[in-house]
């Protein structure tokens, strides 16, 4: 008699201590797992263009392209730089120099991630006489 008082509580316990167990990782039950995949990087746009200008103070450069559209874009202390003594300071002495901007979109705009220095003063590529092949 005894044997069935202890046994019937633990019966009731029973569907409770079911309902609350964890379910398995999918890796413990043997089933299929996917790895997701890394996040990956933003994918780098160019743009190149005429240096028009650079505000030090609130890390913005400014370009002017082929087709007279001024864009603008921030950088960081982490945006590479080739030519100009390879900083951004240096940009700041090269106002009319052609470059090309590898950038990333952002809800905030553009944000340079290099600037490559392609060559010294050259004319503004929007004040260019059609049929003019820069000669």
């Amino acid at each position: 008699m005894r044997k069935t008082l202890l046994f019937v509580p633990m019966l009731a316990l029973f569907p409770w201590i079911a309902c609350n167990e964890q379910p398995a990782s999918p890796t413990a039950q043997g089933g299929d797992y996917q790895e997701l995949p890394p996040a990956q990087a933003p994918a780098l746009q160019a743009m190149e263009g005429m240096l028009t200008k650079v505000d030090p103070a609130g890390k913005m450069i400014w370009i002017r392209t082929a087709d007279g559209i001024e864009s603008r874009f921030s950088y960081s202390d982490l945006t590479l730089v080739a030519g100009a003594d390879n900083t951004v300071e240096g940009l700041a002495k090269m106002n009319g120099s052609r470059v090309r901007i590898r950038y990333t979109v952002s809800g905030a705009g553009y944000a340079a991630e290099e600037i490559e220095i392609l060559s010294g003063q050259t004319p503004d590529p929007a004040e260019r006489i059609p049929g003019d092949r820069g000669r």
